[in-house]
């Protein structure tokens, strides 16, 4: 079951750090002739998304900090994460890079995490 996002946090990725990446669904076969066999792998893609979120005092950096670790168990499960174009709930989770914090100054700082879509 998904975990929900903490609600002292920003919800929405900053203005102009969103990506989505679409997950590589598709299995190329080569032929003896012509063109390539095309197939999709599975009916369901894993979509990768990546921002920005601002944290602006250490408040919310203890808890960005205590949500991860003990509520998410470091990563492992996922969590409620609005859509960042539809603005609709989707499933998510951390990827294997999960996030990086880089300091803005005055006791703010930068998220930059990286998520898969689990369902969405």
């Amino acid at each position: 079951m998904a975990q929900t996002y903490p609600t002292e946090l920003q919800d929405t990725f900053s203005r102009g750090s969103f990506r989505r990446v679409p997950g590589n669904n598709l299995i190329f076969s080569e032929t003896d002739y012509g063109p390539s066999k095309v197939r999709r792998r599975t009916t369901l893609r894993k979509d990768t998304i990546s921002g920005n979120i601002l944290i602006r005092d250490n408040t919310e950096y203890s808890v960005f900090f205590d949500w991860f670790t003990n509520t998410l168990q470091d990563g492992v499960l996922s969590f409620l994460f609005d859509d960042p174009v539809t603005g609709n709930p989707i499933e998510v989770r951390f990827k294997q890079e999960r996030f990086s914090i880089s300091d803005v100054g005055y006791q703010a700082y930068s998220v930059s995490m990286v998520l898969e879509v689990v369902n969405g």
